[in-house]
Order: structure tokens, then C-alpha cells, then sequence
């Protein structure tokens, strides 16, 4: 009966440093980090150019008569255009303005912009990849106990000693 003891405590010590030996699989995981800085410039440049035009004409056509009439001597009458006068001098003057004024004014008006933008971003990639690579070979001990437990049964253990 020792001996039986003995022996299934030997095989169970067996069982159970095959099954610590054993793992169920290997894993292996692999992180990356990525990071990415950028930096945009935007350069806007804008040129507004307004361009204005005044022409003026001005036109005088403009006549003038001037009569003067100056007494000499008030004796003797002088009659002009129904009109009695008495001894005068007559003069008259014909004036004829032609006053041509042009006048033209360009103004140019140039409007120019600079708008700048600077964007800064950062990306930050993170990768991870798990590889994890299963391992059956614990079935195989399993396995393995069912003709071992077959075996007990039928001859009353693995060694039988005399």
C-alpha cells in the first residue's frame, strides 16, 4: 500500500512539471509611436488697384457790348437809336470771350495687403501590433492522461513491484 502511495505521488510530481512546463501560447506586442509636426504658411497677397477719372469742360462763349458816351459839348444834340442826346462822344466796344477750360484728374489708388497665417499641427500616431502565436500542446498531455488512467485501471498501476 506504501508503495502505491509512492507512486502516485511520483505521478502526480510528473503531471504536474510537464504541465508547468507548458505554456498555452507567446505573445509579443509591438508599439510604435509616430510623430508628425506641420507647419503651414499661408501668404495671402492682395493688390486692389481703383482708378477714378474727373474730366471737366467748361465753355464760355460770352459777348459783351459796351456803350460809353461822353458829352463834349451840351449845345448840340446827337440822336442814337431813338435817343437825343446833346453833344457827346459815342464809342462803343464789342467784346467775344472764347474760354475753352478742360480739366482732367486721374487718380490711381493702389491698395496692397500681406496677410500671413501660420498654422502649426501635430499628429501623433500610435501603432500597436499584437502577435500572439498559439500553442495546442497542452491538449496533448491531456491526451496522454486518459490511456495512462486506462492503464491504472487495468493492471492496478504502471509498475507493479514484486
Amino acid at each position: 500500500m506504501k508503495k502505491q502511495i509512492v507512486i502516485c505521488i511520483l505521478l502526480t510530481i510528473t503531471i504536474f512539471a510537464s504541465l508547468s512546463l507548458v505554456s498555452c501560447s507567446a505573445r509579443h506586442v509591438q508599439i510604435d509611436k509616430e510623430e508628425k509636426r506641420v507647419v503651414e504658411n499661408k501668404v495671402d497677397t492682395t493688390r486692389t488697384l481703383t482708378k477714378d477719372t474727373t474730366h471737366t469742360k467748361v465753355v464760355d462763349n460770352s459777348k459783351t457790348d459796351n456803350w460809353v458816351i461822353e458829352p463834349k459839348d451840351t449845345t448840340k444834340p446827337i440822336v442814337i437809336d431813338g435817343h437825343t442826346y446833346k453833344n457827346a462822344i459815342i464809342k462803343h466796344e464789342r467784346n467775344q470771350n472764347n474760354i475753352v477750360v478742360d480739366k482732367s484728374e486721374n487718380v490711381t489708388k493702389i491698395e496692397q495687403k500681406g496677410i500671413t497665417d501660420n498654422t502649426a499641427t501635430t499628429l501623433e500616431i500610435k501603432k500597436k501590433e499584437v502577435d500572439r502565436k498559439a500553442s495546442y500542446w497542452w491538449l496533448f498531455w491531456l491526451l496522454l492522461l486518459i490511456p495512462i488512467y486506462f492503464l491504472w485501471k487495468k493492471y492496478g498501476g504502471l509498475i507493479k513491484i514484486v
